[in-house]
């Protein structure tokens, strides 16, 4: 680019970047975030046909990874070539048409994205099998769901085996409405809200959440509980258009921002599929372990790559947290005491005293 072109481009590349005080401190000095976002910034506002991105996805906040795969899948529109150095599976199989494995600089296997991948992690479980232990890497997915006509009854699949526990929240979030709900027209578009610079609901419109409610054992809404209360977190979403294998998540912070849980359905290898319809998914946590205090709830629907939401409410919900017994901390673990007399002089006098039962 010619200066003329540079300075037309600034304020876009500035913009991407957002390094804000810091754009004017010697690259030096930069973290290898902030190199990174000020290298993307510049590659990606020239007009090349092709666009080398090397490990990207790997390096800086969340927030700047779901950036940098949208201006990629803006690339893809455009009809431009793509190609992305990476060990992250997820963005290989969602991102790209064709993959090239290389180890040790010997190429093992080139062709179709998916196909690699699962070859790479073909290997992988074998190199696990032979250290006698289980892969981490997840399983292949189950058959995918044919979605139920909107008259059909609710269908209900859950990994806690507790008919009463099913019976409360199938009555909490029945959804008499669903068909005519369902009836409406809800067009994809993206969504952005924002409390300064804390993003609050955003959303690239493929999944809208109609509702998200906090129950009891008994399916009660509530907004107050005791430490080793059972709490359910419900979120009612619908789709726009077929979803293929979304990461559904529920995410909990105390309200001085310390990151206290965060579960996902990809992480706990449930509820794959194609999802097109109404759907209404929950975690329950039978003893909340909490102590004392304020928590925020976020809840999600992820793309399968897992760095697009679909749709994400960030610590919108909130519940307290009330005990019985003085405890400092974040959780209460479970656990016992004991005490081993090996010699006992005069006078002493010790006794077991358990307050906390």
């Amino acid at each position: 680019m010619d200066r003329d072109e540079i300075e037309a481009r600034l304020p876009a590349i500035i913009g991407f970047a957002e390094l804000g005080e810091f754009l004017d401190y010697p690259v030096r000095t930069y973290s290898s975030g902030m190199a990174l976002r000020l290298g993307f910034a510049i590659a990606a506002h020239m007009d090349s046909e092709i666009f080398l991105v090397d490990e990207v996805l790997a390096v800086g906040d969340q927030y700047f990874q779901r950036k940098c795969v949208r201006k990629i899948e803006e690339f893809l529109e455009l009809g431009r070539t793509i190609v992305l150095v990476s060990h992250d599976l997820h963005a290989i199989r969602s991102l790209c048409d064709d993959a090239l494995w290389l180890d040790q600089g010997q190429v093992r296997a080139m062709g179709p994205a998916r196909e690699v991948v699962e070859q790479y992690l073909d290997l992988d479980r074998q190199r696990a099998a032979s250290r006698g232990h289980t892969s981490a890497w997840p399983v292949p997915s189950a058959p995918e769901a044919t979605l139920p006509s909107p008259s059909a009854a609710p269908r209900f699949l859950t990994t806690a085996d507790d008919p009463e526990l099913r019976r409360a929240i199938m009555a909490a979030c029945a959804m008499p409405d669903a068909a005519a709900r369902w009836a409406e027209h809800t067009p994809t578009q993206s969504f952005e809200t924002y409390d300064g610079e804390r993003p609050v609901i955003i959303g690239s419109g493929e999944v809208r959440v109609l509702d998200t409610q906090l129950l009891d054992r008994h399916g009660q809404p509530r907004q107050r509980f005791r430490t080793g209360e059972s709490l359910v977190v419900a979120v009612t979403f619908r789709t726009t258009t077929p979803v293929e294998r979304p990461i559904l998540g529920v995410a909990l912070h105390r309200n001085d921002d310390v990151y206290v849980f965060g579960p996902n359905t990809r992480f706990d290898g449930v509820l794959d599929g194609t999802y097109h319809g109404i759907y209404t998914y929950f975690i329950h946590y039978p003893r909340l372990p909490l102590l004392s205090g304020r928590y925020l709830v976020s809840v999600a629907v992820f793309d399968k790559s897992h760095l697009k939401p679909h749709v994400w409410h960030n610590r919108l919900y909130e519940f307290e947290v009330a005990q019985d017994v003085e405890d400092h901390g974040l959780v209460r673990l479970e656990h016992a005491w004991g005490l081993i007399t090996h010699v006992e002089g005069d006078g002493a006098r010790v006794e077991l005293t358990d307050r906390t039962r």
